[in-house]
């Protein structure tokens, strides 16, 4: 039987067409790992990799940002980069700006800026379910060899004679002081500093006081009532020694005889200082050393012993009971004979043969000791802790001993701390102390052997707290507590409006 003709055989498909489901499946597989890559949830050691790709090791200055960015790397098993992952950025030194974050080529950056620990800092970054990165930086700053507490600030003065300052947020005076030291561009070079409540000075070798902060009140010593930012020449002089205190709106100073000089004001503007813009003779004794204070100052005489002079009714003068508001000339102070004095809001303390001695207000413990709210001449303050040095704030004291360890009592934290101990308690971390300044919201203390401050502010109620390890200049405070409703301040004069 004769067959038709054969139907044509069905062309071959081509190769690539045959391939074509496979390529599809492998497409649609490839597609699903980038989008699983790009979901944090699915990378894994195995599928993907993080790696430091930039800004580690570097050196940079405490509490400022490093002018390199950090950098991470983020590829996947091929070593093709991943973009649109977000990387996590973590330190225990300073603080990290999040970079977002990887862009097309993988990279994802931030900005470190250092904590206030000198040397070596540590920052890390992250991905979900991947190991984490570690960079490195040195923190570089200065080497403090003098401290100057002021009532919002507090100042170091470096071993090459450059100076740094920290202080409050202004905007915020109720907060602990600011972490980040300032370099003070200074047109002289000081060899000592003092601070006020808000004003500072420096004393060059010559013997010229160059002041900058607050001036309404004429404490800057420069004829004039204008506050500076930056350092200026003080009228007069030459002086040996410039002096005051974290409560003070005034300035002194001793001549080459040893003679005291004061300028600016004592709280209410009366006399014997009163808003007083260039240098004024105090008369009396010749004078080792002056502490002033918010409404009066106290002097160590040549010959020695204390004298003091100012507000005299609440008994900071030491003089015994008096009837009068005001002692305008310095008076010799009652009882032992001090070697070292210090001059506060609403008292006074000494120091006779290591042993400590208070008197005046005794509002929130402001003496060291339980017992009259006022004491017109000197009683001991509690304990046996032989001390070499003394700093007052408004309702306390910070005391250094013999051994380098700080002490503390009454208040002395400044607004948020109002419950302070009754007699000298040590102060958490504060070992190897050579000097211990009140800043009026706390106090810093200055290391000498490793040029190295450390500070403390309010915690609580309860006290105060060191705000770090003693590893950098300066570290960083403790967070600020509100004190607690109800507490009424002491009563002293508000500041008169001017």
């Amino acid at each position: 039987m004769r067959r038709g003709p054969r139907a044509p055989a069905p062309a071959a498909e081509p190769a690539s067409r045959q391939l074509a489901p496979r390529r599809i499946i492998t497409a649609a597989l490839w597609l699903a790992a980038l989008a699983g890559c790009a979901d944090p949830a699915g990378l894994t050691r195995g599928t993907a990799h993080i790696e430091a790709s930039a800004g580690s090791p570097q050196t940079g200055a405490i509490g400022r940002g490093l002018p390199d960015s950090l950098e991470v790397t983020v590829t996947d098993f091929a070593g093709r980069p991943v973009e649109r992952v977000p990387v996590s950025w973590a330190t225990s030194d300073g603080r990290i700006a999040w970079g977002g974050v990887t862009d097309a080529e993988g990279h994802a950056r931030a900005a470190w800026t250092l904590g206030l620990g000198l040397g070596e800092q540590h920052a890390s970054a992250s991905v979900l379910g991947l190991d984490p990165v570690g960079f490195v930086a040195t923190g570089s700053g200065f080497r403090a060899a003098q401290l100057a507490g002021g009532g919002a600030h507090a100042c170091a003065l470096t071993d090459d004679h450059r100076v740094f300052c920290w202080q409050r947020d202004p905007g915020t005076p109720q907060l602990p002081l600011d972490t980040v030291p300032t370099l003070v561009e200074a047109g002289a070079r000081f060899s000592r500093l003092v601070a006020g409540s808000a004003h500072t000075c420096g004393l060059t070798d010559a013997g010229v006081a160059w002041c900058w902060g607050r001036n309404d009140d004429g404490q800057l010593g420069d004829g004039t009532q204008v506050s500076r930012a930056t350092p200026a020449p003080a009228a007069g002089g030459p002086w040996t020694a410039l002096f005051s205190g974290s409560t003070a709106y005034a300035t002194c100073a001793l001549d080459t005889s040893s003679h005291a000089w004061c300028w600016g004001s004592l709280e209410g503007g009366y006399p014997p200082l009163s808003r007083v813009s260039l240098p004024t003779a105090v008369g009396g004794p010749a004078f080792r050393s002056l502490s002033v204070g918010f409404r009066h100052i106290c002097g160590i005489g040549v010959s020695g012993g204390a004298w003091c002079w100012g507000f005299a009714s609440d008994g900071a003068i030491g003089a015994g009971a008096t009837t009068d508001t005001w002692t305008l000339v310095p008076t010799p102070v009652a009882g032992p004979t001090m070697d070292a004095v210090s001059a506060g809001a609403i008292q006074s303390c000494g120091i006779s043969a290591a042993r400590a001695y208070c008197w005046g207000g005794n509002f929130y413990s402001a003496l060291g000791s339980p017992g009259d709210m006022l004491r017109y001449v000197p009683s001991p303050v509690a304990g046996n802790v032989p001390f070499s040095d003394l700093s007052l704030v408004v309702r306390g004291a910070y005391a250094l001993d013999a051994h380098g360890l700080g002490y503390r009592w009454g208040s002395p934290g400044g607004c948020c701390d109002l419950s302070g101990p009754d007699e000298p308690t040590p102060l958490p971390g504060s070992v190897g102390l050579d000097t211990l300044v009140a800043t009026g919201n706390g106090a810093c203390g200055l290391m000498s052997g490793s040029h190295t401050v450390i500070c403390w502010t309010p915690v609580g109620l309860d006290g105060l707290d060191v705000a770090a390890p003693p590893t950098g200049s300066p570290a960083p405070p403790a967070p600020s507590t509100p004190a607690a409703p109800g507490r009424i301040p002491p009563p002293f004069p508000s500041r008169p409006r001017k």
